[in-house]
């Protein structure tokens, strides 16, 4: 059951949600993958997994910025801090939606 969660933390950042019906979201590609491996608990979490590594990934964009750079390719001086904002104006959506997709 472990390696199920990892992969699951894994994926968090490339599951797509996308409307399916009134107030609903369609997670059946994910959950179609997993075959049934993944208990209730990490199904329900599937959103917050999401929001979880758009903030990890600011995070890291953040770190980057401040030390210089040294990870992340960038174009310009400040395009990881550009990306930070992205992150975080993308979990604020989230948020706002946590409602709707849970």
């Amino acid at each position: 059951m472990k390696e199920i969660a990892y992969s699951f933390a894994i994926i968090g950042d490339v599951i797509s949600v996308e409307p399916y019906g009134e107030g609903h979201i369609n997670k059946s590609g994910f959950l179609r993958a997993a075959s049934g491996g993944i208990t209730e608990k990490e199904v329900e979490l599937l959103p917050y997994s999401a929001y979880l590594m758009t903030i990890e990934c600011g995070m890291r964009f953040l770190t980057d910025y401040l030390c210089g750079d040294t990870y992340f390719i960038t174009k310009y001086a400040e395009h990881n801090l550009v990306r930070v904002r992205t992150q975080l104006k993308l979990a604020s959506e989230m948020e706002k939606k946590f409602g709707i997709i849970s």
